[in-house]
């Protein structure tokens, strides 16, 4: 479902790159389904982490923007469109356009919408919480990104907040103000965010880095 949403946008001229935490899953079966030559494949030999899989796909980018969609996540058809047509009336000091998005339960029914409300210089505003929430809603300009060298991988969670605080001290921020991302609130246990002692790890150390 993921990739489809992103096979589904309205925005064609985009490079998909799919990367595998070394997955124990059927991953490689599902992905050998689509016949697209916009899609390539990277498999990691060992589990890495979120954050490493992030970059390791940022490493190979080739585009000016770059977007991330995590595996149980999916856009809506219009997003990539709706972000770029921000980027395209604004300067080179904007380096994020960000959306809203819908929680979705397992069984694939909306709980609840956030719409984007902060804008500009986010520096303060984003070190109270990560209002932004989901790496999965973001659209980056990839020279910001680069700069930063991406995602922090020692993080156990809170990567993407750590990442919007880092990108907050040096460019600005806009939104579309739609819920554009369908973000899967599962119980799945497995999940970072249902794993308490993470969750807390890795907010103490955000605490630590950026106090």
């Amino acid at each position: 479902q993921a990739i489809q949403s992103v096979l589904n946008q309205t925005y064609k001229t985009l490079e998909i790159l799919i990367v595998d935490d070394n997955s124990k899953d059927n991953t490689e079966k599902v992905i050998q389904r689509f016949k697209d030559n916009r899609m390539k494949y990277l498999r990691h030999t060992h589990n890495m982490g979120g954050g490493a899989a992030r970059n390791s796909g940022i490493r190979i980018a080739k585009g000016e923007y770059i977007a991330f969609l995590d595996s149980d996540d999916e856009w809506l058809p219009e997003k990539i469109e709706k972000q770029l047509n921000v980027f395209h009336k604004s300067t080179d000091s904007l380096g994020v356009v960000y959306t809203g998005f819908q929680y979705v339960d397992d069984y694939g029914q909306m709980n609840e919408q956030v719409i984007p409300k902060e804008r500009g210089n986010i520096s303060l505003e984003i070190l109270e919480w990560n209002y932004i929430g989901t790496a999965s809603t973001i659209l980056v300009r990839s020279s910001y990104l680069k700069r930063i060298n991406g995602f922090d991988e020692t993080l156990p969670s809170c990567q993407d907040w750590d990442l919007y605080i880092r990108l907050s001290k040096i460019c600005l921020f806009d939104f579309v103000a739609e819920s554009l991302v369908r973000y899967t609130s599962s119980r799945n246990l497995t999940c970072i965010t249902n794993k308490k002692e993470s969750v807390v790890l890795g907010h103490n150390k955000i605490l630590k880095k950026h106090n």
